[in-house]
């Protein structure tokens, strides 16, 4: 393979500095977008087309050095990029403490910060911007697709600060300008993607625009990028990592019938705008195009300025999307998939289930199942197209506020199949805040054996001692440290956070959403407490786990309780997209920390060197997804009790051993001692447990940045990457 002899060659090039790209983000969050919610001066052509440009830059200094072979094996084999958004209004020289050559992309507005920025730092520092200056790399006097373009800046630096003498630098690659037998499409459904291939130093032999008259020809677009980058990226293998996304609303902007469309509908007269708005806009199933039955009648200025104000407002959040994804890839080696509109358009589906999974009568559960079924049959049904490469990948990024993880294929759902994670797509400032959040973080093994739980329910609520009995059964405390903190309201929550110093802290307490349009809470005492107003407040450790209800939400408001602790410093959370059974939940939660305590050192003892966080959970949930199949056969009494124990474990070895017919042998497992079919045990589960409770949870934020360190190190290598994060991503 030519992969082999290109890697070689680059093993022989010595490391070189690496490379921090900070975005210094414009405007103020009161002032946002009205349907996605970006910062206002960020969905602007001037400051996208420098996110675009950090996105197509150089991983490290070492490829500067690679010609093209050698590059598109290096970001093959796992080469990272170092990229954070910073805002303009609280810049933090924190970050630019780490020896790095560093690179600051800024909108000319801001140059000055720049420079101030660059006067009281000692690390070497480049500044891009869209204007020239003394010091200063003006991107349009470049070819800036290309690259290379940054190259000769960066390497003046190298020559003073490379580990090697100046004169003994290997040759500067030249621009590669590799060409693709495919053209630009010229339209943001594939827009990241070419952005993808133009970072690998490809080039397009020409454009062509997709075709609106037919939604076909955007899948085909689609697919055929995925084929040309599977083909000369990844040598036609699968390609592994994923980032899956519709660019989507806030969820109550659904509602066409809602007081804020009435407001707004009322001004356009024009019965032809108002389809444009509320078919070509709104309800548009497909990508970028859409049709409308023209009625000819003569447009009055108002409905043409109204129309054209939302039609634009949108557009420029669309390509603050796409461009944010197009970061989002270039820090790793993922590569983009742009589904249809269409699974954003299922809140009635999404609002049946969440009532239905809170009604405790006998017409429930089985109601609950089959709005379910119609959920996930239709947002599958949207991404069939896409099924080879999505079931060919291993690992994917969800960015939407609908449960992709809950699309099926080959009888499984996504969020068991592969190891997934999610980020939200609204509000816009937290997709892209998540898409740049600098390196992977290294968390000794040791630095997890303290956990905090913040406990918060009244005396007599008979769920007050559940998890707690729950860790003291699986024997969690004998190896761990469990810290409980019994709160009864804010100040007694942030004091507790305040003083905790470990990693991870679980919330046990009651949880809601706030609907469509209010910030989801947690229960503490006799207060609502609004996550999102913990930031700065709060010391958030980098992994939070939610024992409480609805904390992601499904269908409702993107202010939840999950996305709050984010923004309020967690790297990850574990929640949950409905309301669980508070007993389950926290033998869920134990089983997390038992794993930790149990399975870390077992991984050790093995001669692994190090475990990522998000794959540690995704076997976890694969296996508690195997108890929940077990334990509706049982409860339903086609296998024993002593079946389901020996099943089970039999599946949590083959889990454990990542071996990929585990579903197809716990179900023929089943099968025969119910004495049915494989194919009749499938059909049970689709009809009566095609959501069981391990479906109810999900990976919030950038688990996949998680590495644990399983020898015993300081526990200080956490601490001096995760919390410098917070401020620096504001």
């Amino acid at each position: 393979m030519k992969s082999v002899g290109a890697w070689l060659q680059v093993s022989s090039i010595p490391e070189m500095r690496k490379i921090i790209y900070t975005l210094l983000v414009p405007g103020s969050l009161q002032k946002v977008t009205p349907f996605q919610g970006f910062n206002r001066d960020v969905a602007t052509p001037e400051f996208l087309s420098l996110v675009e440009i950090v996105s197509i830059l150089p991983n490290d200094a070492r490829e500067l050095f690679l010609n093209h072979t050698q590059l598109v094996e290096y970001r093959r084999l796992g080469a990272t990029k170092s990229v954070w958004a910073m805002g303009a209004q609280n810049v933090s020289l924190e970050l630019f403490d780490e020896q790095a050559i560093h690179v600051i992309a800024v909108p000319q507005k801001h140059i000055a910060k720049a420079l101030k920025i660059r006067s009281k730092v000692k690390s070497p520092l480049i500044i891009l911007s869209t204007k020239s200056g003394e010091g200063i790399v003006n991107l349009r006097e470049r070819n800036s697709l290309d690259p290379t373009f940054l190259d000769a800046e960066l390497l003046e630096i190298l020559k003073e600060t490379a580990p090697i003498p100046a004169d003994q630098l290997p040759l500067l690659r030249s621009s590669y300008n590799v060409p693709l037998e495919l053209k630009s499409r010229i339209n943001g459904t594939v827009r990241a993607n070419e952005f993808k291939l133009l970072s690998l130093g490809f080039t397009f032999s020409d454009s062509k625009a997709i075709s609106p008259l037919n939604d076909q020809n955007y899948f085909d677009a689609v697919n055929d990028i995925l084929t040309v980058t599977k083909r000369v990226a990844y040598e036609d293998e699968a390609i592994p990592q994923l980032v899956m996304f519709s660019p989507a609303i806030a969820a109550h902007l659904y509602d066409v019938s809602s007081p804020y469309w009435n407001a707004i509908l009322r001004l356009v007269k024009s019965q032809d705008f108002r389809s444009i708005i509320k078919d070509g806009f709104i309800r548009n199933r497909g990508y970028a195009g859409f049709k409308i039955l023209w009625n000819g009648s003569a447009p009055d200025k108002v409905s043409e300025q109204v129309t054209g104000f939302i039609m634009h407002t949108r557009q420029r959040e669309q390509f603050a999307t796409v461009a944010s994804i197009a970061l989002l890839c270039s820090s790793g080696n993922y590569v983009p998939l742009r589904l249809p509109h269409e699974v954003n358009l299922h809140r009635g589906l999404l609002d049946d289930i969440e009532r239905f999974r809170r009604r405790t009568d006998r017409k429930a559960a089985p109601m609950l199942q089959e709005r379910f079924r119609s959920l996930s049959e239709n947002l599958t049904r949207a991404a069939v197209q896409f099924q080879d490469t999505i079931t060919t990948s291993s690992r994917i990024t969800i960015c939407s506020d609908v449960p992709l993880e809950w699309i099926v294929f080959n009888d499984l759902p996504l969020m068991i199949s592969h190891e997934v994670s999610r980020i939200p797509i609204t509000t816009g400032n937290m997709l892209m805040q998540y898409a740049a959040v600098g390196d992977s973080i290294a968390i000794p093994a040791a630095a997890l054996h303290k956990v905090l739980v913040i406990r918060s329910f009244k005396q007599n609520d008979p769920i007050r001692n559940a998890l707690q009995t729950a860790i003291e059964t699986f024997k969690v405390s004998d190896t761990m440290e469990i810290i409980y903190a019994d709160v009864a309201n804010k100040d007694e929550l942030v004091a507790a956070l305040n003083g905790f110093d470990g990693l991870i802290v679980v919330f046990d307490c009651h949880g809601q959403h706030g609907g469509h349009r209010d910030s989801g809470w947690l229960q503490i005492g006799d207060d609502k407490i609004d996550t999102w107003q913990l930031f700065g407040k709060a010391r958030i450790p980098p992994i939070a786990f939610l024992s409480a209800c609805s904390t992601p939400t499904i269908s409702w408001s993107h202010a939840s309780v999950s996305n709050g602790l984010l923004r309020s410093g967690a790297f990850t959370v574990v929640g949950t997209f409905l309301d669980v059974d508070a007993f389950k939940a926290s033998v869920f939660i134990a089983r997390i920390l038992d794993r930790i305590h149990g399975c870390l050192p077992a991984l050790r003892n093995l001669g692994f060197k190090t475990v990522n966080w998000r794959m540690l959970i995704s076997v976890f949930l694969r296996m508690s997804y195997a108890s929940d199949i077990l334990e509706f056969f049982n409860g339903i009494e086609l296998i024993s009790n002593e079946e389901r124990h020996d099943m089970g474990i039999a599946a949590n070895l083959e889990i454990n051993s990542l071996d990929p017919d585990w579903h197809a042998n716990l179900i023929g497992k089943i099968a025969r001692s119910a004495g049915m079919s494989s194919g009749e045990v499938l059909e049970r589960i689709r009809k009566d447990a095609a959501l069981v409770e391990t479906m109810l949870y999900c990976q919030h934020g950038r688990p996949e940045l998680i590495d644990i360190l399983l020898d015993e190190l300081d526990h200080g290598v956490a601490e001096r990457h995760v919390y410098a994060s917070p401020e620096c991503r504001q």
